[in-house]
């Protein structure tokens, strides 16, 4: 094959993995948004409680703890979720003969993988983004 046309064929084939990665784990996403969101409303209860008169009123820190015990869980949720989803990300590319390991690929990896404990940012689906510039970055290699 001429140079072109391999290059063709990489993109293709890099741009298909990318959205085989995307149709095969969107339905892990709503997971994802709902512990997004518990995550986002167990720390403003948590900070909430934390400023206000009701932790005068909490002798047992019933409340300020089930913010704590909400945020961290629903953080755990959707790290692990978006932990599982980068993970078949990198066998796809892997598995089908895609070149999606560079320096700024793989400090792109550890971004998204960051983004998925940050209450607010975790509402992305980090995966994807890493996905779709692997396959971006096949067009100009």
């Amino acid at each position: 094959m001429t140079p072109k046309i391999e290059k063709a064929v990489d993109t293709a084939k890099a741009i298909d993995v990318a959205w085989g990665v995307v149709t095969s784990t969107s339905v892990l996403y709503p997971a994802q948004f709902v512990c997004a969101i518990a995550s986002i409303a167990g720390l403003l209860g948590w900070i909430g409680v934390e400023e206000s008169w009701l932790n005068y009123a909490d002798f047992f820190n019933v409340f300020s703890t089930s913010g704590e015990l909400l945020y961290l869980t629903s953080v755990a949720g959707t790290v692990a979720i978006g932990l599982f989803e980068l993970l078949i990300a990198i066998g796809a590319f892997f598995w089908s003969g895609v070149d999606a390991w560079s320096v700024k690929s793989f400090i792109l990896w550890v971004f998204c993988f960051v983004g998925y404990y940050a209450p607010g940012f975790n509402l992305v689906p980090w995966a994807y983004v890493w996905c779709f510039y692997v396959a971006w970055k096949q067009t100009k290699d």
